[in-house]
């Protein structure tokens, strides 16, 4: 069993093996047999209260997450935090996909910052109407990032004022890929500047992921307001990355 929680995996199933519920045995007429399910693994902490305090620790050999836990405020904030840690740990489509990304599982202290920052950043932007999808905090910057700039908003253009050149959707995607978006494609571009597609300003979180892809962006537009960009707590943080 040890063994079995350590080295579990995204999407892992597992054989089970189990007898037939009384239940289901009278309603069908059947016999006191086994039957054998192929179900999802679910290994994962079940948020009944809230965890603090987090750590790594050593276990046979290896580093795995641990924390304490404290309760929630109320029973809302647990049931909200079930919710949203199922969406993020199972992720979103398929492999074969477009924009596919990749189930999570709480195994490592980067792996609970990752959630944590998921989770705080989900009412804020509910809040601004724009919808928080599985891959957190980078895509939201990802998507937000691409809709001011097909819109000329927060400081960013398609347009070079150095040169006057302007960049076309084929350009601005080749950059993203060289700068670790493999799958970006110009119907990023095109969807970005939908109506549908809301700008929220100051919605942006910081973590080590979105901090990357901020270098790279003010690197490539040094006109990026960070201040329409940054949620007010994240700010201070994202300008001293340029200072």
């Amino acid at each position: 069993m040890r063994k079995l929680f350590l080295d579990r995996q995204p999407g892992q199933r597992h054989i089970q093996t189990s007898l037939i519920s009384l239940q289901e045995q009278f309603h069908t007429e059947s016999d006191l047999i086994a039957i054998t399910k192929n179900t999802r693994l679910n290994l994962e902490y079940d948020f009944k209260r809230r965890p603090a305090r987090p750590t790594e620790r050593a276990v046979q050999g290896r580093l795995h997450l641990a924390f304490d836990s404290v309760p929630w405020r109320n029973v809302a904030e647990a049931r909200e935090a079930i919710v949203r840690f199922k969406s993020w740990s199972r992720g979103q489509g398929r492999p074969e996909d477009k924009g596919y990304v990749p189930g999570r599982l709480l195994k490592t202290l980067p792996d609970f910052l990752a959630w944590q920052a998921y989770h705080t950043m989900a009412a804020p932007v509910r809040a601004a109407g724009v919808g928080l999808r599985g891959d957190g905090p980078l895509g939201h910057l990802y998507r937000q990032f691409l809709r001011a700039l097909v819109r000329g908003e927060w400081g960013l253009s398609l347009v070079d004022p150095a040169t006057g050149h302007r960049s076309t959707y084929g350009e601005v995607t080749h950059w993203l890929v060289t700068i670790g978006f493999p799958d970006a494609n110009v119907d990023d571009l095109k969807n970005a500047k939908r109506n549908t597609a809301k700008l929220a300003p100051q919605t942006i979180y910081l973590n080590e992921d979105v901090a990357r892809l901020l270098v790279a962006i003010v690197e490539q537009y040094p006109g990026f307001d960070l201040e329409q960009a940054m949620h007010p707590d994240h700010l201070m943080e994202a300008q001293s990355l340029f200072s």
